[in-house]
């Protein structure tokens, strides 16, 4: 048998049994385990007009992307892909990364984005008098409702 971590693809023989710990079925007492062939076709992009991904997001994006940057261009290159646009969200940090992943004179190209965000900047944003009046409110409420919270825990010990 060659060793399980250089095979692509097992064959598992066992039992599908409901697993009460994880409560999903699951294949329980295998008696047989060996690597076959990769039967898995590799996914390519066979359309004669390539096109141009301009969102793309890569690990970078919090929340958004798992891919690797590097992998993400690998794929595009072989996919036959003139270019790819990296539009992290409010980041940069792909940047360095992406311009290390193609040669000086290597006619792919990478399009440097970020995927930003507006604030309306022209309207008062606060307003400091009724924030202040909005603040004694919350503190006499706060006030009020520890002192009417003192009142009920004294009559709850009588």
């Amino acid at each position: 048998l060659a060793p399980v971590s250089s095979c692509i693809a097992l064959a598992l023989r066992g039992y599908p049994a409901f697993d009460t710990f994880t409560k999903e079925l699951a294949l329980m007492n295998i008696s047989g385990i060996k690597p076959i062939k990769d039967y898995t076709e590799k996914r390519m992009d066979k359309a004669l007009d390539k096109r141009v991904e301009l969102h793309m997001h890569t690990v970078y994006s919090d929340n958004d992307s798992v891919v690797d940057v590097g992998a993400i261009i690998k794929r595009a290159k072989d996919w036959g892909h003139p270019a790819i646009a990296i539009t992290d969200h409010g980041v940069a940090q792909a940047f360095p990364v992406a311009n290390h992943c193609i040669k000086h004179d290597d006619p792919f190209k990478i399009i440097y984005g970020v995927e930003g965000y507006f604030v309306d900047d022209l309207s008062d944003c606060y307003d400091i008098v009724s924030d202040i009046n909005e603040l004694e409110n919350i503190v006499d409420n706060y006030r009020r409702n520890h002192n009417l919270k003192k009142r009920i825990e004294r009559k709850g010990d009588i």
